[in-house]
């Protein structure tokens, strides 16, 4: 075979001229920037996507602790009031209450009726409405005749009201 005096030959070292074929090899100094900018591009890409998540982590947390810190404030509220008041506040009179947290007090489910003397003190009194969160268990924060505040999912609410309704029939038809 003779070889063909038109066309060049490659060079050892990957730098010569590169065929047209699909074939193609490229030299190792456009390889190199091309991973470079490979790297270029995706790691910052990569950092911002991180950097959004953890915003969303942190407001998940931020939101979660504003709505337990809120109901403990409205914890704290109703105890003062039922210790110069000697009963519990009524819905009307939670509304007036000063909190300063983030937290919309319509937004706060209580029911002072179904809570008699003698209740156990794990026994909700109020609890909020569902939050949603994205990176965190989503639930709702309730309060408990005992002061306790929790972070609990709506199945645990639902049975808490159960007992609680339970306890207050017995009470009253014995």
């Amino acid at each position: 075979m003779q070889k063909d005096s038109t066309q060049p030959e490659p060079s050892s070292r990957g730098i010569g001229p590169v065929t047209a074929h699909s074939g193609a090899v490229f030299p190792p100094v456009v390889q190199s920037r091309r991973i470079n900018l490979l790297r270029m591009l995706l790691l910052p890409l990569l950092l911002a996507l991180l950097l959004i998540v953890f915003i969303m982590m942190g407001r998940d947390r931020l939101v979660q602790n504003n709505y337990l810190e809120g109901m403990q404030e409205l914890g704290r509220q109703i105890q003062q009031y039922q210790a110069v008041r000697k009963k519990l506040p009524t819905k009307q009179e939670i509304t007036a209450f000063p909190i300063y947290k983030r937290m919309s007090l319509e937004a706060i489910q209580y029911d002072e009726t179904h809570i008699i003397s003698g209740c156990p003190d794990d026994t909700i009194l109020a609890y909020t409405n569902p939050i949603q969160l994205r990176f965190r268990k989503s639930g709702l924060a309730a309060l408990s005749v005992g002061g306790k505040v929790d972070w609990i999912d709506q199945e645990e609410l639902k049975r808490r009201l159960e007992v609680r309704e339970r306890y207050y029939n017995q009470q009253l038809i014995p």
